[in-house]
């Protein structure tokens, strides 16, 4: 069975085709400088360009680095975060790209990351992508992808995304979108998802098959991707 409108996929690569690393390193910086995680400065750091969210982060912090001393030190510690991993691709990532590309379906990556990242880091997977759009100049990006690059309509492509900024994004524009929050405790993301009212809310990319691929091209197509927010 093909799919009526839906004719691409775009998916976020750091939280969902890769272990999310911007989070937890985040916030060991933060409670490092003696300040509390909380759900304003996911708000106001998540999907934003990097230089946004490192002047936020300083004001918040009363820190004294410049912009770009910040985000040294962010990547300073990420590198030290991810000794801890053998693997830092999702599970699962073979198996919905897999899916997709049966589907007939068009497939991007995207994310704040430079390209480079993306060539290293699926280097396995490279091939099951027709490009990976680098946004962190226009976050959250939604626009930008689907109108300036690719010239489709709203409901033609479906996001896959971490952060709740993006689904509010999504949700403005009735863009079709699936909603793959951190499972930490600790993460605000979820209940953000939650009160956003994202209709495809899943654990983790395991969870996207074929089945439910079908059902979000069939409420697109009925107009109600969105209809019980």
């Amino acid at each position: 069975m093909g799919l009526t409108t839906i004719k691409m996929f775009a998916i976020d690569i750091d939280g969902v085709l890769l272990i999310d690393t911007f989070s937890p390193v985040l916030k060991k910086l933060v409670t490092k400088w003696g300040f509390q995680y909380t759900s304003e400065i996911e708000r106001n750091t998540f999907s934003r360009p990097r230089h946004q969210a490192a002047q936020y982060i300083i004001n918040y912090c009363k820190l004294s680095y410049s912009i770009e001393e910040i985000l040294e030190i962010y990547f300073q510690e990420r590198t030290l975060y991810l000794k801890d991993y053998d693997n830092i691709i999702c599970q699962g990532t073979r198996q919905l790209l897999d899916i997709l590309i049966q589907l007939d379906l068009r497939v991007i990556c995207y994310g704040g990351f430079p390209k480079s990242h993306f060539h290293n880091e699926l280097e396995d997977y490279v091939s099951y992508f027709e490009d990976y759009i680098c946004t962190n100049e226009f976050r959250p990006g939604i626009k930008e992808i689907t109108k300036d690059i690719y010239n489709y309509q709203y409901s033609e492509i479906c996001f896959i995304d971490d952060v709740n900024t993006v689904a509010e994004n999504a949700k403005h524009l009735n863009v079709p979108f699936i909603g793959v929050p951190s499972k930490e405790t600790w993460s605000f993301q979820k209940n953000d998802m939650a009160k956003t009212g994202v209709r495809y809310l899943v654990d983790s990319i395991n969870d996207i098959n074929e089945l439910l691929i079908l059902r979000i091209d069939n409420d697109v197509t009925n107009g109600d991707v969105w209809s019980l927010t």
